[in-house]
């Protein structure tokens, strides 16, 4: 997970040539620049999956959700590749998708994991318990409207209602499916909160976006 990201990408330093393309599929959205800073020189493309899995046991990951989806693209990177990429992915048996604008598919995700996550996180609530709670709800609008805020002066370009998708995907979901950042808070382990919520907080502040409700879950779940 993002939280693993630094140390990682220490450790894999033997097995990064000069053709080497490194593809993040972590939740959150500055996955790509951390690896950029260390290996400026290889191709690092843009990506976020939608798959629904557990840790058992070390080394044994269950996969309890149906999709399977892996989306990925560059704006730079070589479109043979790419496709080759794709078709590799395919094989695995993977519903692998190339993206000319990878960063819309994103940040999608991202508007609905920083939201999503911080708010069932703050209020220990499975997805059927969160649209149940009507408090969780208002502060789920506040949050999906602040990312939004946050995106919208980075020049993110939606071209879609992501605030109705996202609370659409949230109503669809298995009522009894956590977050996993929920899941890591329950467990008592490291946690994604730096790049799920505190990220929001830290770009707002960098582009002088307001983004109360995620200062206050934010500062919370760091000392929960």
């Amino acid at each position: 997970k993002s939280y693993s990201l630094t140390g990682l990408l220490a450790d894999v330093r033997g097995c990064v040539g000069p053709n080497t393309v490194i593809v993040p599929l972590l939740n959150g959205v500055d996955s790509g620049e951390k690896i950029r800073a260390v290996y400026p020189e290889n191709e690092v493309w843009q990506g976020c999956a939608y798959l629904v899995g557990r840790l058992s046991e070390p080394g044994l990951i269950n996969e309890t959700g149906v999709s399977r989806v892996v989306n990925f693209g560059s704006e730079q990177g070589n479109a043979e590749r790419l496709k080759e990429f794709e078709f590799l992915l395919k094989q695995a048996g993977l519903d692998a998708r190339v993206h000319a604008n990878i960063q819309r598919i994103v940040w999608i995700k991202y508007v609905f994991i920083s939201s999503v996550a911080s708010v069932t996180s703050y209020l220990n609530l499975a997805l059927g318990e969160l649209r149940q709670h009507e408090h969780g709800m208002e502060l789920l609008k506040r949050l999906i409207d602040e990312v939004l805020d946050v995106a919208a002066a980075l020049d993110i370009d939606f071209g879609t209602d992501v605030r109705e998708r996202t609370l659409t995907t949230l109503f669809e979901a298995n009522p009894e499916t956590r977050t996993s950042m929920n899941s890591d808070f329950l467990k008592g382990g490291l946690t994604e909160v730096d790049s799920i919520t505190g990220y929001v907080v830290k770009r707002g502040k960098d582009i002088n976006v307001p983004t109360p409700a995620f200062e206050t879950i934010y500062e919370a779940l760091k000392n929960k």
